[in-house]
């Protein structure tokens, strides 16, 4: 299985945009668009965190405790590389603004 990182190097890789359409879609970044970068990282951890509660509180796993258990280790992992590209971001945000 891929690391968050290398799935996210892989996505950037995907979506680059020429430089003609860089120029064209390219701005200054204000404390609104950095807000809102911000709230998309906490709001992807939200989700991961409440689908998580789901599997291990609300869907009866009888018989499968062990898969479960797999599946939200995993969203604990990508949960806390979401932390730290949060921490991340924030920081580059910042570095962006100033």
């Amino acid at each position: 299985m891929k690391s968050f990182k290398e799935q996210l190097e892989e996505i950037e890789e995907r979506v680059k945009a020429s430089n003609a359409t860089r120029k064209k879609l390219s701005k200054k970044l204000d404390r609104q668009h950095a807000a809102d970068l911000n709230l998309k990282v906490k709001n992807v951890i939200t989700d991961l965190d409440n689908l998580a509660w789901k599997l291990e509180n609300q869907i009866d796993i009888t018989g499968h405790e062990n898969e479960v258990k797999n599946v939200t280790s995993q969203i604990d992992k990508i949960i806390s590389d979401s932390k730290k590209l949060q921490n991340d971001l924030k920081k580059t945000t910042k570095a962006l603004m100033k």
